[in-house]
């Protein structure tokens, strides 16, 4: 049994893999397995599982990755900030990594930015809000200074608060403090400078595709990770058999269930998670259903499969246990 503030939470093993009791169940649950006693210190929350679509259930993308004391957040969505809260975790306490500069994965940063140094409980920053990204994230963070200055002017920020520390990286090691190191690799997201990021911590390791098509660097890079976290896009044959934009936004910016599960099948994490779902629809076709979607990937690949969901949480340790937001 786990205990949470006042939940608490009843988890059981399914071999390295551990979903929560009275919650939902994956597939491949068992519950006469023993319970777990020892919560690991290195978790991820999806803070937001959607796209540009202004859906109520999926807020823009976002990832949360707690490590020890560490508090990062994996790019920035829409309402970022309100599922933070949610969590009763400060706006001014995370750090922010971005995948790519499409706005989807960056509208939500001056929120975080700004209300992060307001003085209430759900601010608190006393530090310059640091920032990592590819290139081209120093000019915008400078230009969002520029574009607020009158609000910054306004409430007079103490000290430091209201700074920016950007930095622009490249493929490597992009941060190690306090026994957590995280890596920006290079995927394919169409010609876009784009990024997945692995993170590793006390000898276990999370990986984010970010948006990728399928490429070799992802694999690589997720090596031996307990957890891969994956975009996914598809949409029904009958709509991308009349719509050319479809077809060329799947083929050359995303991964199909089929892809991703073949990346799965090659990396062989403890777990694999679907998130950030582009699922079309138009012309009076609907999007695709979550079963078409498990569907497809079962066809590519047979582990541990876990379909995203905005607050589900991911402890990683010697096992993986999974929590989905209570309904």
């Amino acid at each position: 049994m786990w205990a949470r503030g006042r939940v608490q939470v009843a988890l059981v093993v399914v071999g390295s893999v551990v979903v929560a009791r009275g919650l939902a169940i994956a597939p491949h649950a068992r519950a006469d397995q023993p319970a777990v006693t020892a919560i690991p210190d290195f978790k991820v929350t999806l803070l937001g599982t959607g796209t540009p679509n202004p859906r109520p259930d999926r807020f823009g993308p976002s990832t949360l990755v707690e490590a020890g004391p560490e508090r990062l957040v994996f790019d920035c969505g829409r309402s970022c900030t309100t599922r933070l809260w949610q969590l009763k975790i400060p706006l001014g306490t995370v750090k922010l990594f971005i995948t790519h500069l499409h706005s989807d994965h960056t509208v939500g940063i001056p929120d975080l930015w700004l209300t992060g140094w307001l003085t209430q409980p759900y601010g608190t920053r006393k530090a310059p809000f640091r920032v990592w990204g590819p290139e081209g994230t120093v000019a915008m963070m400078s230009n969002l200074e520029k574009a607020y200055e009158a609000d910054i002017h306004i409430r007079q920020p103490q000290g430091a608060a209201a700074a920016i520390d950007a930095k622009d990286f490249t493929e490597g090691v992009v941060y190690q403090e306090n026994g957590v190191r995280v890596t920006a690799f290079k995927v394919a997201h169409a010609d876009i400078n784009a990024f997945g990021f692995r993170i590793d911590y006390k000898g276990h390791s999370v990986v984010l595709s970010g948006d990728t098509r399928p490429i070799q660097n992802l694999v690589d890079h997720a090596r031996n990770a307990d957890v891969v976290i994956h975009e996914v896009g598809m949409a029904k044959k009958e709509f991308l058999d009349k719509s050319e934009p479809a077809r060329s936004l799947l083929a050359t910016h995303h991964s199909s269930p089929e892809q991703a599960g073949e990346e799965f099948s090659r990396i062989g994490p403890k777990v694999a998670v679907f998130s950030h779902f582009t699922l079309l629809s138009g012309q009076g076709i609907p999007e695709p259903t979550l079963d078409e979607l498990i569907a497809r990937t079962r066809t590519t690949y047979r582990g541990p499969l876990e379909i995203g969901e905005d607050l589900m949480t991911i402890w990683i340790g010697d096992s993986v246990a999974i929590q989905r937001a209570a309904r």
